[in-house]
């Protein structure tokens, strides 16, 4: 859904968010580390392509921030190492979005 979903008010809906904001909250420093990677490679590809449809981008990009915001709070827990990896993707994330 996150990245394939086309319709933004589907993708958007108060269910939706609600899901995948519980599901997160649950997970632990495996599947955080990879779902990190994920939302930063997304961004990369994104980004890169300058889609036609930049608002649309836009919030797509402020969505995967903020989900990488509750992935990186959530990680402060973790081992140092495994903080310091999710740290660096949600700042090179950060990155990615004030630069687009």
């Amino acid at each position: 859904m996150l990245f394939s979903e086309k319709n933004m008010d589907k993708m958007f809906s108060k269910d939706n968010i609600t899901a995948l904001f519980s599901i997160i909250e649950k997970l632990d420093v495996v599947p955080i580390v990879a779902l990190q990677s994920l939302i930063l490679e997304s961004a990369i590809s994104v980004t890169k392509k300058k889609p036609a449809g930049r608002l649309s981008m836009k919030s797509r990009l402020s969505f995967l921030l903020t989900l990488s915001q509750v992935l990186f709070d959530r990680s402060k827990s973790f081992q140092h190492v495994e903080n310091k990896k999710v740290a660096k993707m949600h700042k090179d994330l950060q990155k990615i979005v004030a630069d687009y």
